[in-house]
């Protein structure tokens, strides 16, 4: 009997390990870059999300509120940012119980789109940079994230 308890056991610790292990991933992100003119991009940042989920787009206190989503880019040499990143999606507003604050917050899916130009001296180039973004449902909250991303202009 006790050699049947102890692979049992052993079985059942190890699939508790593992379950708990399980790392959530609840948004996906995905960077691009359009050429829309001779000089001109368009950098696109979109998220999906998954279902129950939210990232944050603004709250009434940044300093006592969550994370808001937002992106760091570095132009290169010979690029200027026509446009900042800003969201195509529109946002949903709620009232927050963890934070106990009005906020906007995208769902399903959020699409980001900015615009740089390059000078007609500058070939090609990659621009690079992240985007911080905190996940949450209506039960619980993750831990802050940065994504990085890095996008060759031709």
């Amino acid at each position: 009997m006790k050699l049947l308890i102890l692979p049992l056991l052993a079985i059942m610790c190890m699939a508790a390990t593992s379950t708990s292990a399980q790392v959530l991933n609840p948004v996906k992100w995905d960077f691009s870059a359009q050429k829309v003119s001779t000089h001109e991009y368009i950098i696109k940042a979109k998220a999906k999300i998954d279902s129950g989920w939210y990232i944050y787009y603004s709250c009434d206190d940044e300093s006592k509120g969550p994370i808001v989503t937002t992106f760091e880019i570095e132009a290169p040499k010979g690029f200027v940012i026509v446009e900042k990143m800003k969201a195509q999606t529109k946002a949903k507003s709620l009232k927050d119980n963890f934070f106990e604050m009005d906020v906007q917050i995208f769902e399903k899916e959020v699409v980001y789109e900015m615009k740089v130009k390059r000078s007609p001296a500058a070939r090609t180039a990659v621009v690079s940079g992240g985007v911080e973004f905190m996940t949450c449902t209506k039960a619980k909250c993750l831990a802050p994230e940065f994504i990085e991303f890095s996008l060759p202009l031709n």
